[in-house]
């Protein structure tokens, strides 16, 4: 099964994002940017899937302010992913806002990003 998760973009103007996005529910869901992390990280194709892998992990599992640590097994990238907060979308989805600080080499981000929990219980970037 594909993991329909991605890093999101870098969060201004929070309140007013996190509500906006969330209350389209994810049905309207699309991926964002799972090439773009990989390749401004340098990614290898399983690592990005494991980190995938780590950031649903993360949602489905931690709470609120927990991190959750990620290494790469090909590389030197390794990633904290952090639920935020947990609420619900207009739509009534379970949807939480996280943050996930990555380093590989001598670059670093820190990106947030809004993911709505789906039916089939994997986590979707409205």
């Amino acid at each position: 099964m594909r993991l329909w998760l991605a890093l999101g973009t870098v969060l201004l103007g929070l309140a007013n994002t996190v509500d906006a996005a969330a209350s389209q529910g994810p049905e309207r869901a699309e991926i964002l940017s799972p090439a773009l992390v990989a390749s401004d990280f340098q990614l290898s194709g399983p690592d990005r899937l494991s980190l995938e892998a780590a950031l649903q992990y993360s949602l489905e599992r931690m709470v609120s302010g927990q991190a959750h640590s990620w290494q790469a097994a090909q590389g030197s990238a390794n990633a904290h992913l952090t639920p935020l907060r947990t609420f619900r979308s207009a739509s009534g989805h379970f949807c939480r806002e996280y943050r996930a600080r990555i380093k590989t080499g001598n670059r670093r981000a820190e990106l947030h990003g809004i993911a709505c929990r789906g039916s089939d219980a994997v986590w979707l970037v409205p």
